[in-house]
């Protein structure tokens, strides 16, 4: 999938600044937007991942750098699923 590559570069630049993994990041980014992402947990340490994820903040900076990089992989960075948390 190399037109994701931008995408994913992104996401493990910003994940590399916040020590966490690429995936947390994409969910994290969601979750800065007020979007409640779907996650599929099956191990413990998922678990534990995915409640760190709630605890990163990212710059505004940092989303639109995130953002852009998927629009440049032809991403849609929200789903027809996801809604805003209220």
């Amino acid at each position: 999938l190399p037109q994701l590559g931008a995408l994913i570069e992104e996401l493990k630049k910003v994940a590399a600044a916040h020590s966490v993994s690429a995936a947390q990041i994409a969910a994290a980014c969601a979750v800065n937007k007020g979007i409640l992402p779907i996650l599929g947990v099956t191990k413990p340490y998922q678990v534990e991942e995915a409640v760190k994820t709630a605890e990163i903040v990212l710059s505004t900076e940092e989303i639109a750098s995130l953002e852009a990089a998927a629009d440049v992989s032809g991403v849609s960075s929200i789903q027809f699923w996801e809604s805003k948390m209220e």
